[in-house]
Order: structure tokens, then C-alpha cells, then sequence
């Protein structure tokens, strides 16, 4: 090969290498990065495959509890959108300068009773709940749901203390549940149809067993994506997002 023919190859390289790096780039650029409370992981797939289609824009979900979420955010993790499942840590973001705009609520949950057992209904009720060794919640410090799930076992159960088991999410509730490390479970209304298509079933409580759970979302001010961000919570907020929400158990 001559040299001629040795630059004109290196330059060829060099310009793909550039093209690469662009292309790269620009990818993820394009991609919404939401943080997602573990309650609406289920929901906010067939959300946001709505929206890519509707929107040509890719976006990836990053689950944990709320409180996990809103740490993160507070020490700069790089995410466009926080769908928590409380209005609190929305508000305290807000407070600290870090979202555009005050938090809004999507949606509104509700707790239900979980098991894998097949035999004979589940019933939150004391005595019921008494007869069995391990009951799982979320842990109530960084999980809203796991902090409502207390609330109601306090009044319907004082003495619950004995047989608690504290997952790191809602999500991880599940988990226990499905795989029977734990009997008993308190999880979101929107896991209910996994469980039940699993085997399990749910009773859903008293919603005046705990305080309403309203969720909010937020938009961040460190997005790189801040259009396509308000795009995806008007979607969320609009009539088609209310719809595929409320097949999950939320309301609004």
C-alpha cells in the first residue's frame, strides 16, 4: 500500500471515528432518563412505549424507592424526570431549587394484602394477620408505600412488630411475595394483577386505614432534555396516561 493510499485510509478512519463519537452522542442526548418510584415500574412500560412511538424519543427508566431517587437527584444523578410515589420528596427537590415548576400530581394509590397462599381468603383483620410468621412491607423511611403500609398495620395490628420483614422498596415486597420468602405482604394496587396472574392473590384495604398516597412528577432543572421532558409529563397527565393508569388501580 502506498503512502497515499495509508493517509487516505487514516483519514477515512478518522472521519467514521468522529461520526461514531457523533452518533453516539447525539444518542444519548435523545434519551430521557426517568426516575421511577418501584410502584409504577409495571405502568410506566406500556407509558413510555406509548410515548417513544407517539415521539420518536427513547427513554430509559431508573427504579428504586422514592427516597433512594431523591437522594440520588440531590447529588446530581443526571435524570430528566421524577415520577415519586408520594408528593413529599417532589416538594422537597422544589424547595431546593432543583425541578421546573412545583410538583403535580398524576395519580393517586392504594394499598392491597398479598399472598402466594391458595388456600382460603386473606383478610386484613388482626387476628388474621396474627397467625403468620412473616409480613413484608416497603421500608417506611425512603418508600411511601412501605410508610402508608405501617400506618394502616398500626391501627388494624399494634403488635405487628413481631412478624415484620422491611424490603428496600416496594418492588423488593414483591419479590418476598412471589417467591414465598415471606407469607404476607402489603403492596401497591398496581402490583395486584402480577400476583394474582402469579397465583397469589390481593385484598385491597380500607383506604381509611392510611392517609390518601398522592404521586407527583417533576420535571428536572439539571435535564439536558427539558422540552422532551415536558413532553413526556404532558403525556403522562393527559387522558391516554389517565387511562393506562387507572387499569393499574391508580386514580385521579
Amino acid at each position: 500500500m502506498t503512502k497515499i493510499n495509508i493517509l487516505a485510509t487514516m483519514v477515512r478512519a478518522f472521519f467514521l471515528l468522529i461520526l461514531i463519537c457523533f452518533s453516539c452522542q447525539h444518542s444519548v442526548k435523545d434519551r430521557l432518563l426517568i426516575a421511577t418510584a418501584a410502584n409504577m415500574q409495571t405502568p410506566m412500560q406500556t407509558i413510555v412505549e406509548e410515548f417513544e412511538e407517539a415521539n420518536n424519543t427513547k427513554c430509559t427508566l431508573a427504579v428504586a424507592s422514592s427516597g433512594k431517587l431523591a437522594s440520588q437527584i440531590q447529588k446530581g444523578a443526571p435524570f430528566d424526570l421524577f415520577l415519586s410515589a408520594d408528593t413529599i420528596y417532589p416538594y422537597q427537590l422544589f424547595e431546593e431549587r432543583l425541578t421546573i415548576g412545583t410538583p403535580t400530581i398524576y395519580a393517586y394509590g392504594a394499598l392491597c394484602l398479598c399472598s402466594m397462599r391458595p388456600d382460603g381468603d386473606i383478610e386484613f383483620t388482626e387476628d388474621y394477620l396474627a397467625a403468620f410468621d412473616k409480613l413484608v412491607i416497603a421500608n417506611p423511611d425512603v418508600a411511601p408505600y412501605g410508610k402508608a403500609s405501617k400506618e394502616a398495620l398500626e391501627r388494624m395490628y399494634p403488635d405487628y412488630g413481631n412478624h415484620l420483614v422491611v424490603a428496600e422498596s416496594i418492588g423488593q415486597a414483591a419479590l418476598f411475595i412471589r417467591t414465598r420468602s415471606a407469607e404476607l405482604g402489603i403492596l401497591s394496587k398496581s402490583m395486584r394483577k402480577a400476583i394474582e396472574e402469579s397465583g397469589g392473590q390481593c385484598k385491597e384495604l380500607d383506604q381509611s386505614l392510611y392517609a390518601p398516597i398522592a404521586q407527583a412528577v417533576v420535571v428536572l432543572k439539571s435535564s439536558s432534555q427539558k422540552e422532551a421532558a415536558l413532553d413526556f409529563k404532558h403525556f403522562l397527565l393527559s387522558d391516554r396516561g389517565k387511562e393506562i393508569l387507572n387499569k393499574f388501580g391508580f386514580s385521579r
